[in-house]
C-alpha cells in the first residue's frame, strides 16, 4: 500500500497557488484613468479675485436682506457663506443656483429690477474663482 505524502502535495499546491497569482499580477491589464476634463482659462473672469465679504456681501446686503434675512438662503454677513452652500455650483458656475433664480419668471420680482448686470457678473465672479469664505 502507497502512502500519500499530504505535506509534499499541500506545499506543491501552495507553491502553484503563489506563482499563479504572481503570473496574474504581471499581465498589463491595459488600465486607463478616466481623463480629467478640459477647464479652459476663463476669459471673463474677475482679474481681481473677489472677496465674500468686501465683494458679494455687499450686494446681498442692500438688495437681498428685505427677505432673506428670514428666508433661505438666508444673506445676512453671519450665515450667508453656510447658507449658499447648495446654490452655488463651482463647477458650472453660470447653472449656479444663486444666478439661475435672478432670471426665473414670477421668482424674486422685487429684486430682479434692482440687482444690475454687473452685480450679477461679479457673483458669478466670485463662483468661478471657488466661491470662497474670504
Amino acid at each position: 500500500m502507497t502512502m500519500i505524502n499530504f505535506k509534499s502535495i499541500t506545499k506543491s499546491l501552495v507553491i502553484t497557488y503563489c506563482l499563479g497569482q504572481l503570473a496574474a499580477c504581471s499581465k498589463d491589464y491595459n488600465f486607463t484613468p478616466a481623463p480629467v476634463p478640459y477647464v479652459p482659462p476663463c476669459d471673463t473672469c474677475a482679474t481681481v479675485e473677489l472677496s465674500l465679504k468686501t465683494d458679494i456681501l455687499p450686494i446681498f446686503t442692500s438688495k437681498c436682506n428685505s427677505c432673506h434675512s428670514s428666508i433661505k438662503p438666508i444673506l445676512t454677513a453671519a450665515a450667508a457663506y453656510a447658507s449658499l452652500a447648495t446654490y452655488v455650483n463651482t463647477g458650472t458656475p453660470a447653472n449656479s443656483l444663486l444666478l439661475t433664480t435672478f432670471d426665473s419668471p414670477g421668482k424674486m420680482s422685487s429684486v430682479t429690477t434692482t440687482i444690475t448686470a454687473a452685480d450679477k457678473k461679479k457673483i458669478l465672479d466670485w463662483i468661478t474663482q471657488g466661491a470662497k469664505n474670504n
